[in-house]
């Protein structure tokens, strides 16, 4: 496929300045994607200094491998730490076609919220092999099946980086085929349920069109995934009953809220305060 030229973005002063900064999708430490792992205390500091009015601690329960003792840990953290705009959440990994849920009611009593997505389609496979179109057919049936019955049949908070894998590794061509159709239906689940969209730095961080190590402050996109983006959020900021959360989606203690991306489509979108998502923590 060829390239196309990549977009910087850039957000102006004002919006910056006015925007509600949230950050609500963290990985500290007991994700197997953390390469170094920080303390609360340390991120909620360097939340602080980038001006982060709420910081969530959101580290992944695996379909596979759902451990989940942990959060006792990090909540009494939280605790000692005492502050309002520190909470606790996990990234949900749902993927299984039957909305089945690995989280135990023993978890969702000591956690603020839950974020969640699929995580282990196989989108390597696909991109490296020939696969024919009844191939092609199955798996976005089955993507449909994991994102629908698990919005339709489990408790979570926010819709975490909508279709990052899809669009990250496959073909651009199936947004208009495929991707597009599973998300209109996502999103009239999500108002009955009250599920959020994740705006996510992702996109400008794990890119791989061209490849290039990318996170703010390049933001540097290439036109035709940045099209296909916008586009996904405007048609969820156009329905008036969709909330939005903010993510960096970070890895690391010195990419805690850089949020700079997701505020440029709040920005862009014209996304007015009352739609961005804010979590009070649990008494």
């Amino acid at each position: 496929m060829a390239q196309t030229a990549p977009v910087n973005l850039s957000i102006g002063k004002k919006g910056a300045i006015n925007m509600k900064k949230f950050d609500y999708h963290t990985h500290n430490g007991y994700s197997r994607c953390v390469k170094a792992p920080w303390k609360i205390i340390a991120g909620w500091k360097v939340a602080k200094s980038k001006g982060i009015e709420k910081l969530g601690v959101t580290n992944h329960v695996h379909f596979n491998h759902p451990e989940q003792h942990y959060l006792t840990h990090l909540r009494k953290e939280i605790q000692e730490i005492n502050e309002d705009g520190l909470l606790l959440g996990v990234e949900l990994d749902i993927d299984s076609p039957d909305g089945q849920n690995v989280l135990k009611k023993e978890t969702y009593a000591i956690i603020d919220y839950v974020i969640a997505a699929p995580h282990n389609q196989p989108t390597d496979f696909l991109n490296n092999f020939d696969f024919d179109k009844e191939d092609e057919e199955a798996y976005f049936s089955d993507l449909k099946k994991i994102l629908t019955m698990a919005m339709k049949q489990i408790q979570f908070d926010i819709w975490a980086h909508p279709f990052l894998q899809e669009l990250n590794k496959l073909d651009l061509r199936y947004w208009d085929i495929y991707l597009e159709d599973i998300f209109m239906d996502c999103l009239e689940i999500c108002v009955n349920r009250g599920i959020a969209i994740e705006i996510t730095a992702q996109w400008h961080k794990e890119y791989s069109r061209p490849k290039k190590n990318t996170w703010y402050p390049e933001m540097t996109i290439s036109k035709e995934l940045y099209e296909i983006i916008n586009k996904m959020y405007k048609i969820a900021a156009d329905n008036k009953d969709i909330k939005f959360s903010l993510a960096s989606d970070s890895h690391s203690l010195q990419h805690i809220g850089d949020i700079s991306v997701p505020l440029f489509y709040v920005e862009k979108l014209h996304i007015s305060d009352d739609r961005i998502l804010e979590i009070e923590k649990k008494s």
